[in-house]
């Protein structure tokens, strides 16, 4: 992920326990591009609701709307990304430290073991070489997990170069042998792999010198994390500057105290400068597609996490350029499920329109996106005045609005029981049982309930209310006022 330090084109937000957010992002030229980016995000942990309604709004965009460019996919949006967003830094979860040392001597043995006459014994250990380095690139937690991996690893890079050497594979042998080349400030390896190795090594070395090299900076902003440039590199923490580095694209693994971990890309240009700026807890807090769940977003573990919403989903909106943003999300709606949308401009801090519909099925999705994408009414949308998020003490606003609502209705039901009571004793009055008395106490009484019930339920319902407030539950948020 480089970074640049350009301000988000946008702020994204939602008050709900997942949402969904599209990108619709803008091509160059007089055409206009429609990418449809999907990205979700969880309160704590998701269940069976939160993964219908992102998997209907998907579907609804994917397969219904039919528009080239709308890429709902986890996978797909992930590729879209490319190298740009942080990764996981243990990509295949089951994948030990065990697993992996083993199939690197696996490849160091059979290089050690082939001769340079032996082109199909080569030929499989560059296989091995090459499969058990791609696990330690895609799982650098793995890789670093235990001290002894990161030497074999070395020799695995070595192997594979002198092995495609003997096939006579040149070019690929000073390829194999780059990232290892990127991440060696010596210049020579000679005393560590000997002549053939450091022959190969020189090789890919004064290729990528003549490519020219670039500058680098890569910076994270939490003291508790630590990083290396490859997975043969060094540690670093806080800052890394050079101003000499050799052209291409480098993996940066970071991992915290807490044992989070994520991995970077970022490419240095030759004759340029490149910057990968760290936000820690946005950048841990981002999760791509896993065996277990078919997501691409963020996890946030409070609502007060959530204050930081919009500036990491403004974040990434900017890795791709020209993005148009749509927040769409499971919420509780009168006790019952319901999805809410925000459509933003590109560089729009208050969305341009908001929606919420009841229901979590393919008809509400169908009619949610249809809104939120083109702009046009929809039968069972509620356009809404404002995001809740955007006024933080909302919720505590409609938490007691909640509570005096609830009260006022308690106060009418016991009202009206009263007076149902009174009227009943004054009923049953006899000149055995003088009950009149009594009952018109608790009519007086229920008729004084529901009057005072009644002023409240009115006076909290023509109260004057400005955008959307929400209530803040354990679980959940409940409760939205705005225009129909």
């Amino acid at each position: 992920m480089i970074a640049d330090r350009r301000p988000p084109a946008m702020a994204i937000a939602c008050p709900c326990w997942w949402f969904i957010c599209i990108l619709v992002l803008a091509g160059s030229g007089s055409a206009v591009r429609a990418d449809v980016l999907v990205l979700d995000v969880c309160m704590k942990q998701c269940n069976e609701a939160d993964l219908k309604a992102i998997g209907n709004i998907r579907r609804v965009i994917q397969t219904e709307m039919r528009n080239p460019y709308h890429i709902a996919s986890p996978e797909a949006v992930l590729q879209r990304f490319g190298r740009n967003a942080p990764l996981p830094a243990v990509q295949d979860p089951l994948l030990t430290t065990e697993t992996l040392e083993s199939h690197l001597r696996d490849g160091i043995d059979k290089w050690s073991t082939a001769h340079i006459n032996q082109p199909r014994e080569n030929e499989e250990a560059v296989k091995i070489l090459r499969g058990a380095l791609t696990e330690a690139m895609d799982n650098p937690a793995v890789a670093f997990s235990h001290p002894r991996l990161r030497p074999l690893i070395q020799h695995a890079y070595i192997g594979m170069a002198i092995c495609l050497l003997r096939l006579k594979r040149l070019a690929e042998a000073k390829s194999a042998i780059a990232d290892m080349v990127r991440a060696t400030p010596e210049t020579s390896i000679l005393d560590l792999a000997g002549t053939d190795a450091d022959r190969v090594f020189q090789l890919s070395r004064n290729d990528l010198l003549a490519r020219g090299a670039g500058s680098l900076a890569v910076q994270v902003d939490d003291p508790n994390v630590m990083f290396y440039l490859n997975i043969t590199g060094q540690p670093h923490k806080g800052i890394f500057a050079a101003d000499t580095m050799l052209a291409g694209v480098y993996q940066v693994f970071a991992v915290d105290t807490a044992k989070r971990s994520r991995r970077f890309y970022v490419e240095v240009p030759p004759g340029g400068h490149a910057v990968l700026d760290i936000v820690w807890h946005r950048d841990s807090q981002f999760e791509t597609p896993s065996v277990r769940q078919p997501r691409i977003g963020f996890t946030f573990s409070t609502f007060a996490e959530r204050q930081s919403e919009a500036e990491y989903a403004g974040h990434f909106a900017t890795l791709v350029a020209g993005a148009l943003v749509v927040v769409v999300g499971r919420i509780t709606w009168d006790g019952k499920d319901a999805m809410i949308g925000a459509h933003y401009g590109p560089i729009d801090t208050v969305p341009s329109h908001i929606g919420v519909i009841g229901g979590i099925e393919l008809a509400s999705a169908r009619e949610l996106a249809t809104f939120l994408l083109t702009n046009k009414p929809a039968p069972h949308v509620v356009v809404l005045d404002a995001v809740p998020w955007a006024h933080p003490s909302s919720a505590s606003t409609l938490a007691e609005d909640n509570a005096s609502g609830g009260l006022a209705r308690w106060t009418i039901v016991g009202g009206i029981v009263a007076i149902a009571g009174g009227v009943g004793l004054y009923a049953i009055d006899n000149s055995s049982r003088r009950t009149a008395p009594y009952g018109v106490v608790a009519g007086v009484a229920g008729i004084a309930s529901l009057g005072v019930g009644m002023g409240s339920w009115l006076q909290r319902s023509m109260a004057p209310r400005s955008g959307l407030m929400v209530s803040v539950g354990a679980s959940t948020m409940v409760g939205w006022t705005g225009r129909f």
